[in-house]
Order: structure tokens, then sequence, then C-alpha cells
């Protein structure tokens, strides 16, 4: 299970970081489009003064225009880019701390019933339990994280109706996100430290109960699966 795990988690780390990357390869993409806008209230309102086609004026203003669109034509198809494959990391994520969640209820749960059913320690499942505990703030803060990272992205987006100065948010987003793939990286190895933990907890009670399945001469957990 903790060689899966590190599978999962070094999968899900590298689609951040490479996400990372393609953000920062995007570009001033609010900066154009705050010129594309300003370009084209520019023509609405020489449209709206001069409705003449042949006005110099207003064939200069579409020129700007233009201009503005071409130059943020290519950032439009980075953004997507970085926007499509933030979602697939972002949800690989929250897959993997979901992994862990679900790991930790069905072993904790297994070991109350094995240690209970063959009259084991009960320390066993308490240390099943504390170790359940230890992990489960480091799986809800990775999935808290990468929502924290997600939502700031959506913050910064040129279209957001919801602030008058989507641009401020970028910088927030990139710190974010480097804050964030930090937290989420050390949140991935102390999972996977449980995991190990809980998965040797696990063979030593199966050796307990083969000790104690011996001892009243019943054939082994093994052969009875």
């Amino acid at each position: 299970m903790t060689r899966i795990f590190l599978g999962l988690a070094c999968f899900a780390f590298a689609l951040l970081a490479i996400n990372l990357f393609l953000g920062l390869a995007v570009g001033d993409y609010n900066g154009s489009a705050a010129n594309w806008r300003k370009a084209i209230a520019e023509v609405r309102a020489i449209e709206r003064t001069r409705p003449k086609r042949d006005d110099p004026e207003l064939l200069a203003a579409r020129d700007r225009q233009q201009e503005a669109n071409q130059a943020m034509e290519p950032m439009r198809g980075r953004v997507r880019i970085h926007w499509l494959f933030g979602l697939a990391s972002a949800l690989v994520t929250v897959l993997v701390n979901s992994v862990t969640v679900t790991y930790f209820i069905g072993t904790s749960r297994w070991c109350k019933e094995v240690c209970e059913a063959y009259s084991l320690d009960p320390e066993l499942a308490a240390r099943c339990l504390r170790l359940k505990r230890r992990t489960f703030p480091w799986a809800f803060g990775g999935i808290m994280a990468i929502l924290g990272i997600v939502a700031l992205g959506a913050s910064s987006e040129p279209g957001n109706s919801l602030s008058e100065n989507p641009a401020a948010w970028v910088d927030y987003h990139f710190l974010a996100a480097l804050g964030g793939l930090a937290f989420i990286g050390g949140s991935f190895l102390r999972q996977a430290t449980s995991i190990h933990a809980n998965y040797s907890l696990i063979q030593s009670i199966m050796e307990e109960v083969q000790r104690v399945r011996s001892g009243h001469g019943l054939e082994s957990a093994e052969e009875g699966a």
C-alpha cells in the first residue's frame, strides 16, 4: 500500500509542479486583457460620436483593437492549457488525499474488530486509531490547500466579475501555488509515513492472530483464506 500511495502522490505532485511552470509561461494576461478592453471601449466611444465607418480616428482605434486582440490571442491558449491542467491536477490531488482517508477509515475499523474478536491487546487498536487521527489533518490540509490555490486562480482571471481588480490576485495565486506545493509535498510524505507504520501494525496484529489460532489448534489465517 505504501508503494501504491507513493506512486500516486508522486504523480499528483508532478502534475502540480508542471502546472506551476505552465502558469509562469502565460505572461501578463491581465495586462493584455486590460489593453484589449480599453481598445474596445475606445472604439465604442468613437462610434457613438462619429458613426461614419471611414472616419480616420475610428479606423485607427479599430486597428489598435485588432492589435490588442492579436497580442492577447497566444495567451488565451496558454491560459486554457493552464486552467485544464490545473483542474486535472487538483482532482488527482484530492483523490490521493481521499485514498488516505478511506484507507485509515477501513483499517482502523478492521483493527478494532480483530482485536475484539481475538481478545488481543487493546493498545494495538488504539495505536491504529492514533495513526488515523494524526494523519487525517494532513490529508484534509492537502485538500484545502489545493482548493485555496484553485479559488485564488479563479479570482485572478480577467473575467472575474466579483473583483474590481483581478490582476491584484495574481501574486496571491502565485504565492499560494508555491506554498501549497511545498505543503502538499510534505503532507504526502507524512501520509506515506503513517501508511507504512499502519501496515507494520497490521502485520503485528496478524502475527498475534496467528499465535492465538495456533494456541487453539486452529488453521492459520492464510490457510483459512
